[in-house]
């Protein structure tokens, strides 16, 4: 049952780690939109 809780938490707190992140660095605009094209083919 922790285990499964510690997933929940990892899980629930990716999005505010990806947006630390995504302000914290300068990507290339060609890297978001590989990024961008490859979930528009998976979709």
């Amino acid at each position: 049952m922790v285990q499964s809780g510690l997933w929940g938490l990892v899980a629930g707190s990716e999005p505010r780690l990806g947006t630390a992140v995504g302000f914290g660095l300068r990507v290339p605009q060609k890297v978001i939109a590989t990024v961008m094209a490859f979930g528009a083919v998976l979709l």
